[in-house]
């Protein structure tokens, strides 16, 4: 920075513990270059010992030290720096002075009223409430002269203003602490009052700061509105708001949604008590933010546990990985359903789906959705020397209309008709609001794309209600369908846009075919006349009449869902279902997989 004659004042924010160079300029000449060192810890604002039980001003004496007694008790206030942030490790220091009586300890209290002083004004120590005292530590080996270092990092909160206040916790103890006022500069251990006035520092009450091996500054990408994140890292408090403390602090966490409950900063009835370090969490922040500071370790046994069904899990990896080596062993066994990430959007990985997949890749500081179809005791990722090849890409499926939501379930399928490769066909509610786009990519194969529920952290409705009718739009075209939002659900489509009208009657193949649970049967009818489409067992015995009544020219589908008339669902296996019109039969065979 340079100064600018006559603006002679500059105004800076220092590191503490930093070394600073100055020098001045006049004219073009240069002066010599001088150092100064911000001091490495902070100092009382103000501090003294008063009487609690007197409310009345209570002004303090500038050669008192910090006197506790049965009535008489010590507080000190601090303002912490803005630069300190929660991965700091915070000391508070304190000297005993005289002990004049010393059975119990000295308990260290929090004091929670901020911006008391020792004005003559309604603020003062002696006026304001001091019942706001949260116990934090009992001090028992209390030597005259010898520093006392408490270790403050999980008591209080890193930011602003910070109180704390000191009591004896027996009756007839007596003692003193330094204070700022009365430490004076004194040959050897000794300390008294002389002038001039020279302070000594060292011995005054302080806090100070270090980065140690537990300090973490941990970079993680997140995207306004929704993420899904991992945190890595064994805490040394594990709440939400230690770990996430940086983003409260900010106002920018809004909630946060795991396998064990919700936390929100203003909501009391939060049931999520701690982040762990194995599962993944969906995180809603109000601005993007890249970094959060906490204390903590990195994972010593970095293994997790997989249940059968959908696990929601850490990827603690500090290195991108191909879902393929990430999950080599559980694909090769046929173990590995999906797996579901999600960044500025859901995004889905199927084994023998190259085409349609939209996760590839595993990234650092993300969660990830994992369902496998047997329990898995113990599943670790491989070293990034294990992984082969180029690293494969995602491909997320975006749409400016499209607010993304914790909430969603996966279509793909076909369309055919007329349509351009890269194009998106948009999914909308029944009301009429976008909350999905799919994919269209070459052959007319649609895309494995989200579709996204209602955001129930928000009171508008931005996504779709369970069992709501999803909606196909494309090119000016609007295809309804039978199919219901469910989320985290997967369902193949098969879409047909802008094609004439039958000339000769049809019955298509099922698909998909095998299916479970929902398969899709397409037909054509060229005239006007009865239409009946029939499901048979093995032995030809009727199981489900899915149409029946009189059809108009048209491109039908209609779903099966693995149920008879009744109803009841049926056994897997090998099925016909026949279509039957005036002048036309014709029968196909599909496959029912549980």
């Amino acid at each position: 920075e340079t100064f600018q004659y006559p603006n002679n004042v500059l105004f800076e924010t220092f590191e503490l513990g930093g070394t600073y160079h100055w020098s001045v300029t006049v004219d073009g000449v240069s002066g010599p270059t001088w150092k100064f060192t911000v001091i490495d810890k902070a100092l009382p604002l103000n501090d003294l010992s008063i009487d609690p039980t007197i409310s009345a001003i209570q002004p303090k004496i500038n050669d008192s030290n910090l006197r506790l007694s049965n009535n008489r008790m010590a507080f000190m206030r601090f303002d912490l720096p803005s630069s300190i942030n929660r991965s700091y490790r915070i000391d508070l220091s304190l000297i005993p002075n005289k002990i004049y009586s010393l059975n119990g300890g000295i308990i260290l209290y929090r004091y929670d009223y901020k911006g008391w002083n020792e004005s003559i004004g309604s603020k003062n120590i002696g006026l304001v409430d001091k019942t706001l005292l949260t116990p934090i530590d009992t001090l028992i080996s209390i030597t005259e002269d010898s520093l006392i270092s408490i270790d403050m990092s999980n008591s209080i909160e890193p930011n602003g203003e910070i109180s704390f206040a000191l009591g004896t916790s027996i009756q007839g103890d007596s003692l003193s602490f330094y204070s700022s006022e009365t430490v004076l500069e004194t040959s050897k251990s000794s300390r008294r009052l002389e002038l001039p006035y020279l302070p000594d520092k060292k011995a005054w009450p302080s806090l100070s700061f270090t980065q140690d091996s537990l300090s973490v500054a941990y970079d993680i990408s997140l995207n306004e509105g929704w993420n899904l994140i991992s945190v890595p890292f064994d805490g040394v408090k594990s709440r939400p708001k230690d770990i996430l403390g940086t983003l409260i602090n900010n106002d920018q966490l809004l909630y946060v949604s795991g396998p064990k409950g919700y936390y929100s900063p203003d909501d009391p009835s939060s049931t999520l008590g701690t982040l762990s370090s194995k599962d993944g969490y969906y995180v809603k922040v109000a601005k993007s933010a890249d970094k959060i500071y906490f204390r903590g370790k990195v994972l010593a046994d970095a293994s997790v546990s997989l249940s059968a069904g959908w696990n929601l899990i850490s990827y603690y990896p500090d290195y991108d990985l191909n879902i393929e080596d990430a999950f080599a062993d559980l694909i090769s066994s046929d173990n590995l359903q999906y797996v579901i990430g999600f960044d500025q959007g859901a995004l889905v990985y199927e084994p023998n789906a190259a085409q349609t997949n939209t996760l590839n890749v595993l990234k650092p500081t993300r969660g990830y959705w994992v369902e496998v179809n047997q329990a898995v005791s113990s599943f670790s990722f491989p070293a990034q020397a294990q992984a082969s090849g180029k690293l494969a890409v995602n491909h997320p499926i975006r749409h400016s209309d499209v607010k993304p939501t914790p909430s969603f379930m996966f279509l793909k399928g076909k369309i055919t008709g007329k349509y351009n490769v890269g194009d998106v066909v948009k999914v909308v509610s029944e009301g009429g609001k976008t909350v999905g786009a799919v994919g269209i990519t070459s052959g007319g194969v649609l895309r494995n794309s989200p579709v996204y529920g209602d955001d129930f952290t928000t009171e508008e409705t931005d996504g779709l209600k369970a069992g709501e009718l999803l909606t196909f739009i494309y090119d000016g075209d609007t295809l309804s369908s039978e199919i219901q939002f469910n989320s985290m659900s997967h369902r193949d489509i098969e879409l047909e846009f802008e094609a004439p009208l039958p000339s000769t009657f049809a019955l298509h193949q099922n698909y998909p075919n095998p299916f479970n649970p929902v398969t899709t049967i397409r037909y054509d009818v060229p005239d006007n006349g009865l239409v009946r489409i029939i499901i048979y067992d093995l032995t030809g015995r009727k199981i489900r009449t899915l149409v029946d009544g009189i059809s108009t020219p048209g491109r039908y589908a209609i779903t099966w869902n693995g149920t008879d008339d009744f109803g009841q669902p049926v056994s897997s296996g090998m099925y016909f279902y026949r279509m039957k019109s005036t002048d036309f039969q014709s029968v196909k065979k599909l496959m029912l997989l549980k």
